[in-house]
């Protein structure tokens, strides 16, 4: 048991993880990695837009092979094999995430835990990987995701918000850091 009560066995098909990550990894064994429920799998949503911009972006589309979607529903998870190669469904045992789950509630806390656990099991099977932070694949690549990494640090944080309006233009750059 880990120390936040899940069962720290949870994959619930370590040979079907095992080869979407072999099949989905550069050669340096890194895949790209988002999650999916319901809300954000619906045709012309979320999901919809981060394919896209991987195929739209600055020299992206050649990533989309490598990004692995983590569905954590059955209805995401149906979505995604239709549109995707590598997608893999985390199932927790008593809970639905096909809904959204609030922040700090029992179902948020529990579905950010087997997230942490799942990225993990991950790195236990020998990938390493970029996580979409944002929730549920709400985030776009729009440029190569690895240029503001440094290759000295084991974890990096990159950020970048842009906002535009007709007053002002905002761009906040966190390239990382170690």
């Amino acid at each position: 048991m880990s120390s936040h009560g899940a069962n720290s066995d949870f994959i619930n098909n370590v040979g079907q993880l095992s080869k979407i990550l072999k099949s989905a990894a550069m050669d340096n064994n890194t895949v790209i990695i988002t999650s999916l429920n319901e809300a954000w799998a619906e045709p012309q949503s979320m999901f919809d837009c981060l394919l896209e911009s991987f195929r739209i972006g600055n020299q992206t589309e050649r990533f989309l092979k490598h990004l692995v979607v983590v569905a954590v529903d059955q209805k995401a998870y149906d979505r995604c094999l239709k549109l995707h190669p590598h997608c893999y469904h985390l199932v927790t045992d008593g809970s639905d995430f096909s809904e959204e789950a609030y922040f700090m509630t029992p179902d948020y806390l529990k579905l950010v835990w087997r997230k942490i656990d799942f990225l993990g099991k991950v790195l236990n099977l020998g990938y390493n990987f970029v996580f979409t932070v944002r929730t549920h694949a709400s985030i776009t690549v729009l440029y190569p995701p690895f240029l503001l990494f440094h290759i000295c640090c084991h974890f990096s944080l990159n950020i970048v918000i842009s906002l535009s309006t007709k007053e002002r233009n905002l761009v906040i750059m966190d390239c990382g850091g170690c």
